[in-house]
C-alpha cells in the first residue's frame, strides 16, 4: 500500500513538471517579444514621402527655379511635352494661373514617371512658400491650386535700440515682415525716425511654419515699447468685427493722422522759428520737419482728406497740400513727382502715396519737408498729440481687460533687453 502511494506521488510530480515546462515554452516567445518591443520585419512599412498631395516616392523629381525671361514652353519641352499640348494647357490654365505669368525666381517641381520612358506627369509651380499650382501634363488636362499645411506657433523677441529699429531688429534675426508690422502698429504714436538709443521693446507674435521651416509671420499679439522713457503697449483685440490694436487703457492706437509720412527715414532738420537756410544764407522760420530719404521714396498722406493743391510752388518745389478736416491741413514739399491721380480736388485715404521724395525748389539734396497746420497755425509735427479714433466700448471692456491682463503677464516673462545685452 505504501509503495502504491509513493508511485502515485511521483506521477503527480512528473505531471506538474511537464505542465510547468509547457507553460514556460508557451509564454516565453510572448514575453521575449513584449520585453523587446519588437515588430516583425514584414510588418514594418516606411512612411511615404508625401508633398503637394502626391507620394513622391512614385516619381522621379526634377527641381528648379524659373530663370530670368524663361517661358514655360522652353522649360517643359525638353521633357517631351509637345507645343500642341502646351497650347491646350495654356488655355486650361488661363483662369487659374496663366502660364505667361509664371515669375522668375519662383521654384517648381516636375514629376516624371519612374519607368524607362520617364514621361513628364505633373508640373508644380510654387507661388509662395505656402501656395502652389498643379498642372497635369497628360489628358484629361487639369489645373488646380492647393496649399501646404501651415502650422502657427507663438514666438517672442525683445531688444535694446542702439542705432535704429530696423537695424537692431534685423541684426537680432527678426524678419523684415515683423519689423514692418511693428512699425505700422505704432506709426501713430512712435516716431521711428527719432527713436532714441536705449529705447526697448518686447513683442509676442505668430510665426507660420511649413514643413518645419518658418515661412512668414502672422499677427502681432502684443507688444511693448519704452520710447523716450514712456511705456507704449499694443494689444490685439477684435471689436465690432474689426481687428485693431489698443493700449493698456483701452485706447485705439489708430489716430486721425499718422505720425510721419515716410515709412523709414531720419529727421535731418526740425521745426524752428529761426533756422539758417543753406541756400539763401540767412535765418528764417522753418515751420516743418525735414526727412532725409533717397530720391523716389514714396510719400504717404498722413490722413484721409482732399487735395487742395498739387503743383510747383516756388521754393517749396513740387508740393501737395491736403485738407483733412476743418482743423488740420498738411503739406509735402520738394517732391520729385506726384503719384498717379493726385491733383486738386482728388480724395485721398490715410497711407495713400501722394508723391515721391525729390529735391525740387530751394533744396540742397533729396528730402521731404513735411508741414502741418492746426486751425491755420503751423505746428511741430513731432510734438503733435492726437486723440484716438475710438476706444474699447463699455460692452467689450471686460473681455478686453481679461486679454490685456493675460498678455501683460506674458510680456513680463520675456527677458528684459538689458539682460540680453550682458
Amino acid at each position: 500500500m505504501k509503495s502504491n502511494n509513493s508511485r502515485l506521488f511521483i506521477l503527480v510530480i512528473i505531471v506538474l513538471v511537464v505542465i510547468i515546462v509547457l507553460l514556460i515554452l508557451k509564454l516565453k516567445p510572448e514575453q521575449d517579444t513584449e520585453a523587446a518591443g519588437a515588430v516583425p520585419a514584414h510588418l514594418i512599412v516606411d512612411e511615404p514621402n508625401m508633398a503637394y498631395g502626391f507620394n513622391l516616392d512614385s516619381f522621379e523629381l526634377v527641381h528648379g527655379s524659373i530663370e530670368h525671361n524663361q517661358i514655360f514652353s522652353n522649360l517643359i519641352s525638353p521633357f517631351g511635352v509637345s507645343q500642341a499640348f502646351i497650347s491646350e494647357l495654356a488655355d486650361s490654365a488661363k483662369n487659374i494661373m496663366p502660364l505667361r505669368k509664371i515669375q522668375s525666381g519662383k521654384n517648381y517641381v516636375i514629376l516624371l514617371s519612374k519607368d524607362s520612358s520617364q514621361t513628364a506627369q505633373y508640373f508644380i509651380y510654387e507661388k509662395n512658400p505656402i501656395d502652389f499650382v498643379v498642372y497635369t501634363l497628360y489628358h484629361p488636362i487639369e489645373v488646380y491650386e492647393d496649399h501646404r499645411e501651415v502650422d502657427t506657433i507663438i514666438s517672442t523677441t525683445s531688444g535694446l535700440i542702439t542705432t535704429s529699429l530696423w537695424a537692431d531688429m534685423a541684426e537680432s534675426g527678426s524678419s523684415p515682415l515683423l519689423i514692418s508690422a511693428v512699425s505700422e502698429i505704432y506709426e501713430w504714436d512712435i516716431n521711428f525716425f527719432a527713436i532714441n538709443k536705449g529705447d526697448k521693446y518686447k513683442i509676442i507674435y505668430e510665426e507660420t511654419i511649413v514643413e518645419g521651416e518658418v515661412v512668414g509671420i502672422g499677427k502681432i499679439i502684443a507688444a511693448w515699447f519704452e520710447y523716450s522713457k514712456e511705456n507704449y503697449y499694443a494689444f490685439y483685440f477684435i471689436q465690432d468685427d474689426r481687428e485693431d490694436y489698443y493700449d493698456n487703457k483701452g485706447m485705439n492706437l489708430r489716430k486721425m493722422l499718422l505720425r510721419a509720412p515716410l515709412k523709414f527715414s531720419r529727421v535731418s532738420s526740425g521745426f524752428s522759428n529761426s533756422r539758417f537756410h543753406p541756400i539763401l544764407k540767412r535765418y528764417r522760420p522753418h515751420h516743418g520737419v525735414d526727412y532725409s530719404a533717397p530720391y523716389g521714396t514714396p510719400v504717404h498722406s498722413v490722413g484721409d482728406g482732399v487735395v487742395i493743391s498739387a503743383g510747383y510752388s516756388g521754393g517749396a518745389g513740387n508740393m501737395v497740400k491736403i485738407q483733412h478736416n476743418a482743423t488740420y491741413t498738411t503739406a509735402y514739399l520738394h517732391l520729385s513727382r506726384y503719384a498717379k491721380g493726385v491733383r486738386k480736388g482728388a480724395k485721398v485715404k490715410q497711407s495713400d502715396v501722394v508723391g515721391y521724395v525729390g529735391s525740387s525748389g530751394l533744396s540742397t539734396g533729396p528730402h521731404l519737408d513735411y508741414r502741418i497746420w492746426k486751425n491755420g497755425s503751423a505746428i511741430n509735427p513731432l510734438t503733435l498729440k492726437l486723440p484716438p479714433i475710438e476706444s474699447v466700448s463699455d460692452s467689450n471692456l471686460a473681455d478686453f481687460t481679461l486679454i490685456k491682463d493675460s498678455l501683460t503677464i506674458e510680456l513680463n516673462k520675456i527677458p528684459t533687453p538689458e539682460y540680453l545685452q550682458e
